[in-house]
């Protein structure tokens, strides 16, 4: 168990795509994790879809609606597909586009689900483990010099008390909780990647009250950015996808050991 409460990455069963057509800088990260329980241990509370009384949660970063042309200083910033949540089925999509021919242009999106809930039985340290699968795509285009193209997938979790209205991990978004899928940037060259069905669990342990009632929280982030230099140089962009055609997320099981 490492010191994030995850497990160290088991058997790969693929490394998804990953191809830089010229370039620097790329970087790729895959968290490989299985569900697994302390040996003897059962779930006391395991949900899957649909999540019944779970809330769906998104929210993103300002769109800036435009277009990259050879005028210098063009810029856009748009969401792919429709972002959000299904309960019923237990799938996010999100993912952005972006482009620019000066300066920076960047967009972020964040959706996911707050519940169900349960009621804590009895006091003692649990382990809380979300189990997700995400299929996804990316790609984009940098011109060297001060450019720059960066994409950013990652799921995270936390455990909210209803009772006391506190977050267990210190906040809704708890990043050394997170596992990053692909943290990806390139300063010069075309670039393009994905995977699909890949399947990983992110993990942690809390510490219960009895008679309190808990709601499990988990989502999905996307990250795109694009830093360009001057139009004569080309036209920086970056497109993370997990919301169109067969790319997108879901929350497989939210479960507590």
């Amino acid at each position: 168990m490492g010191k994030n409460g995850m497990d160290a990455p088991a058997r790969r069963r693929g490394i998804g795509r990953w191809g830089s057509a010229s370039g620097t800088g790329a970087s790729v990260l895959v968290a490989w994790l299985v569900l697994a329980s302390p040996a003897g241990a059962l779930p006391i509370v395991r949900d899957v879809a649909p999540y019944s009384g779970a809330s769906p949660f998104e929210s993103h970063s300002p769109v800036l609606n435009g277009s990259c042309s050879i005028r210098s200083g063009s810029a856009f910033a748009v969401l792919l597909g429709h972002l959000h949540a299904n309960a019923s089925s237990g799938r996010v999509f999100a993912g952005g586009s972006v482009c620019t021919t000066a300066g920076r242009s960047h967009l972020s999106t964040t959706d996911g689900f707050l519940g169900p809930s349960f009621t804590a039985g009895a006091a003692g340290v649990h382990q809380v483990v979300y189990r997700w699968q995400v299929t996804w795509n990316g790609s984009g285009f940098s011109c060297g010099r001060t450019c720059n193209s960066t994409i950013r997938i990652l799921v995270f979790g936390n455990l909210f008390d209803n009772t006391t209205g506190l977050w267990l991990l210190g906040g809704a978004l708890a990043h050394d909780k997170a596992i990053p899928i692909v943290d990806h940037s390139i300063r010069l060259g075309a670039w393009s990647g994905g995977a699909s069905n890949l399947t990983l669990s992110m993990k942690f342990f809390v510490s219960l009250t009895p008679g309190d009632e808990y709601r499990f929280y988990s989502g999905l982030s996307t990250f795109a950015e694009a830093r360009g230099h001057s139009a004569a140089f080309g036209t920086p962009f970056a497109i993370v996808n997990v919301a169109t055609g067969s790319d997108f997320a879901s929350v497989v099981s939210m479960t507590l050991i």
